[in-house]
């Protein structure tokens, strides 16, 4: 079995998870918030701009959500599911999660 390898940005630190993980030539990656990589705050408290997996606060918002992933994900595009959820981290209103293949192998 292959090892599986940690990524985690030079200053994360967590006792419960990895930011993402490689394991047999696929990334998993840990679910995202819409944070300012500088400041570490929510971008703003539009759903549009807090934009694989997407857990939303509010279905209302899934119309602004999706208008942003049509325009920024490449096609073609990759399998997703979208669900509402009682409540995310920090107050945020989507969070979004996946699984790729690393370097770029296919």
């Amino acid at each position: 079995m292959a090892a599986r390898q940690a990524i985690n940005r030079p200053n994360f630190s967590s006792p419960i998870l990895s930011e993402a993980i490689i394991h047999n030539g696929l990334v998993y990656a840990s679910g995202k918030i819409g944070v300012d990589a500088k400041t570490g705050a929510l971008v703003s408290d539009d759903v549009a701009e807090q934009t694989c997996n997407i857990y939303l606060t509010n279905i209302a918002d899934f119309a602004a959500m999706n208008a942003i992933y049509i325009a920024t994900i490449p096609n073609p595009k990759p399998a997703r599911v979208c669900v509402t959820v009682a409540e995310l981290g920090r107050g945020a209103k989507v969070e979004i999660d996946c699984i790729a293949i690393a370097g770029g192998a296919m």
